[in-house]
């Protein structure tokens, strides 16, 4: 995942919540990096954990 389309997709889920809900635009961007940020960490420790388990496989 690069950073652009990390930012575009916390973008974009700031403008749904802040349509859906009607919160304020701030809260709807803070919501918004919360979550990306959550992904992000969890797609990260993914990566982590495959990169370990194919060092395991090759030694």
């Amino acid at each position: 995942m690069t950073w652009p389309i990390a930012f575009a997709v916390v973008a974009i889920s700031a403008f749904v919540l802040n349509g859906v809900v009607h919160a304020p635009l701030w809260i709807s961007i803070v919501v918004a990096l919360v979550v990306g940020a959550v992904w992000l960490g969890y797609m990260h420790a993914r990566d982590l954990r495959a990169i370990r388990r194919s060092r395991r496989e090759r030694s």
